[in-house]
């Protein structure tokens, strides 16, 4: 028999907590992408399924994360807000953005934007903030 357990918010909050130091075991931060190919986010999703996007002035970038705190009955751990600047010529489109480790070996998340995000010279930024949460689906 199967039984399916319930994440209490505080056990959630602790798995939070647990994630720092299993992220600092990695060997350092979690590191944030975007990605250039339109492919459907889906749970079984691996890293090889998504084509880093390679535009003039791109690069990851590892956000700053916020200690674990319970938010709206929620456990998250809220990033940084991240900025990607376009410097290329006329456009460039991205589909969605995705975390790994720092060694870029692991992908821990993936998710699809809700529409493609075009950037051109006049709108050549994209900005994000991404919380990480723990919620049961039970």
């Amino acid at each position: 028999m199967s039984v399916n357990l319930i994440a209490t918010t505080a056990g959630a909050l602790a798995l939070l907590q647990n994630a720092v130091s299993w992220q600092a075991s990695l060997g350092g931060d979690w590191t944030l992408h975007l990605f250039s190919n339109n492919y459907t986010v889906v749970d079984a999703t691996v890293l090889g399924n998504l084509t880093e996007a390679v535009f003039s002035g791109y690069s990851a970038i590892t956000p700053t994360w916020a200690a674990p705190a319970v938010i709206g009955g929620v456990p998250t751990r809220v990033a940084s807000t991240v900025s990607w600047n376009y410097t290329g010529g006329s456009t460039y489109t991205v589909y969605g953005i995705y975390l790994t480790d720092a060694a870029n070996t692991q992908l821990l998340d993936a998710a699809n934007f809700p529409a493609p995000v075009v950037l051109t010279v006049a709108q050549p930024s994209y900005s994000a903030q991404v919380n990480y949460t723990n919620i049961s689906q039970y």
